[in-house]
């Protein structure tokens, strides 16, 4: 299986294609909600340069599900975005200051 780079807060993590999108992830942790944070690494920034310029574009992806920000709670708000690194970047880097969620859907690596 062909392996490619997946957007995970913030941190490049090589991980099969399928990964990316959701499908065939092992072990299943559709439970785990991970952290991000609203800050964009220099890291980030060269790779929305990449995606930008069409370099391997379809590997620009972060997995799905449900991140946090900050320190949410039950109570907090939930934004969504696609799995596209420069939706999902945009988003959280706007939301400097906010304690929330957000849930990323698997669009297939597509902005929408």
């Amino acid at each position: 299986m062909e392996k490619t780079e997946c957007s995970c807060s913030s941190e490049k993590i090589p991980v099969p294609h399928a990964s990316c999108c959701g499908q065939n992830d092992t072990p299943d942790n559709s439970d785990e909600i991970r952290s991000t944070t609203s800050t964009l690494t220099f890291a980030d920034h060269r790779d929305h340069l990449l995606a930008r310029f069409g370099f391997r574009r379809m590997g620009h992806l972060v997995r799905p599900g449900l991140y946090k920000l900050g320190n949410p709670t039950p109570e907090s708000m939930v934004f969504v975005s696609a799995n596209y690194t420069l939706s999902f970047d945009a988003l959280r880097s706007s939301l400097a200051g906010y304690d929330a969620y957000i849930l990323v859907i698997d669009t297939k690596g597509i902005n929408v």
